[in-house]
């Protein structure tokens, strides 16, 4: 069953799920702001910071996919979850 199955199924149990890239890439690993960080996990943190957590969960995936794509990393982040979800604020 896929994410967004079980939603249609259990809609209150199923969470969004943020994946660091699409199933046909590997993740990055690098040197970034002084320290070894996962690319995907440093650049969610940042954009998080950078908005004090305010934002739409699309909204985080295409600032990340903006800012790995602007640093030179290939993988793109990928949300699973149903369409009306992705409209809602990450903390909700």
């Amino acid at each position: 069953m896929s994410i967004i199955q079980g939603a249609e199924l259990y809609p209150r149990l199923i969470a969004p799920v943020y994946e660091d890239d699409k199933d046909t890439q590997t993740s990055a690993d690098a040197y970034i702001s002084g320290a070894y960080n996962g690319a995907f996990t440093y650049y969610f943190c940042k954009t998080l910071r950078d908005v004090q957590g305010v934002i739409t969960r699309a909204e985080l995936l295409k600032r990340m996919r903006a800012s790995l794509k602007h640093e030179g990393y290939d993988q793109i982040p990928q949300l699973e979850c149903p369409a009306a979800a992705k409209k809602k604020k990450l903390l909700e």
